[in-house]
């Protein structure tokens, strides 16, 4: 387990009992909020004595690291959680065409076999098939086209059908139910991950506040160090603001 991992399980029920209506909203990117905290802390080692007379508690330099490490965890494993579903779209996308071309052959043959052989309640199931639109009526359909064939699997038979042909469409049906179920994600998941990453950022962000705040306190009359105690982002956010 590394060091942030670490930090993460070490400070999870805290910053799991953080009350939601407390929780604040990332404003920057994380890559600028872990770089501005890890900046932050070496100014602030440096720096404790001063900090610390000044009023500061000691424990929020001491577990800034871990509150950044843990932070870094939490924004990995909803990214990790957001590339599964890209990646599962992607992979849908590509794969959609044969699945497509699958429903419109095994209809074909089943539309033939039910007209030739009067079955007009199989007509009406695949005409009821023939409407779906969608990831989720195309999984089912092909589920719905794999069991009526599967029934009918001596007629389609007669007419030349390969019966891999069916069994494709049990294939597939599966590949994209897994497929699906990481595009769409347990709602409750979704949500659990990407409130634990606001929750760490919030408890990173406190003890950042608080840092700064006696920083600028501490060092009012020394302009480098008052630099080193403000936020680079929004700084840079605010020369953008008025160069235009």
């Amino acid at each position: 387990m590394n060091n942030s991992q670490e930090s993460f399980e070490k400070l999870r029920p805290i910053i799991e009992a953080i009350p939601d209506e407390e929780v604040v909203t990332p404003t920057m990117p994380p890559d600028d909020i872990i770089g501005e905290a890890e900046e932050l802390l070496n100014t602030a080692l440096e720096d404790k004595d001063i900090l610390i007379k000044s009023g500061l508690k000691s424990e929020y330099i001491d577990s800034l690291s871990d509150r950044i490490g843990a932070y870094a965890i939490s924004v990995s494993e909803f990214n990790a959680f957001a590339f599964t579903q890209n990646e599962a779209k992607k992979e849908w996308n590509n794969i959609e065409p044969e699945a497509i071309e699958l429903k419109q052959t095994l209809m074909h043959y089943l539309r033939f076999i039910f007209k030739r052989n009067d079955m007009k309640e199989d007509l009406k199931s695949l005409a009821e098939i023939a409407k779906g639109r969608g990831r989720r009526d195309l999984l089912l359909d092909l589920m719905d086209l794999h069991k009526l064939a599967s029934k009918h699997l001596e007629l389609l038979k007669t007419i030349g059908m390969d019966e891999s042909i069916v069994n494709d469409a049990n294939d597939m049906f599966e590949r994209l139910r897994a497929l699906l179920g990481d595009i769409k994600g347990e709602p409750e998941v979704v949500e659990h991950k990407k409130m634990m990453m606001k929750k760490a950022y919030t408890y990173l962000w406190k003890a950042v506040d608080e840092i700064r705040d006696f920083g600028q306190f501490a060092f009012w009359k020394d302009e480098n160090k008052l630099e080193q105690y403000r936020s680079e982002h929004y700084r840079n956010l605010g020369k953008m603001s008025h160069d235009d």
